[in-house]
């Protein structure tokens, strides 16, 4: 999935259960298990606008982490 600035524009503009979803999806996709966890709404505002502040560059390092924890 190319993800850019745009495309975490939009997911951040998700209701809370379809964001939630897609970040369980981004996870899985990188081989990470986020089933587990439990976030309350607050706390996905928290992840919301965190994601709404992030640059282009963030968002390419952010990707670089994940894909380095995918063999972990």
């Amino acid at each position: 999935m190319k993800i850019d600035k745009r495309t975490v524009d939009k997911i951040a503009g998700m209701p809370d259960d379809r964001l939630w979803k897609m970040i369980l999806a981004l996870g899985a996709s990188k081989g990470i298990d986020l089933s587990s966890i439990r976030v309350s709404s607050a706390e996905l505002d928290k992840i919301r606008t965190a994601m709404t502040q992030m640059t282009d560059e963030d968002i390419v390092r952010a990707m670089e982490i994940l894909d380095a924890c995918k063999d972990k």
